[in-house]
């Protein structure tokens, strides 16, 4: 942010507005790319000793049904079903 702010100086009040959500598109995109990723990666070794249905499979990677107990198909899970829905609107 101190980079773009170095070249882009705001001057008039629609500037500073421009200025925020640039720097707010920033904050989550690191987020998004850096700490999303790094706290699955630290919590994977204990989330894969304290929960053994978690394969190194494509199956294996929802979460959410190992940890409320859905034994089914993960793909027919009720959080997949929700997720299709929440994507199709």
């Amino acid at each position: 942010m101190l980079f773009a702010a170095s070249f882009f100086h705001p001057k008039t009040q629609r500037d500073w507005p421009a200025m925020g959500a640039y720097s707010a598109f920033l904050v989550a995109l690191f987020t998004e790319m850096y700490g999303v990723p790094l706290t699955v990666y630290l919590l994977g070794s204990w989330l894969g000793s304290r929960f053994p249905l978690l394969k190194d499979i494509h199956a294996g990677g929802h979460l959410w049904n190992d940890l409320t107990g859905w034994s089914g198909d993960p793909h027919l899970s009720p959080f997949h079903l929700a997720s299709y829905a929440a994507i199709g609107t």
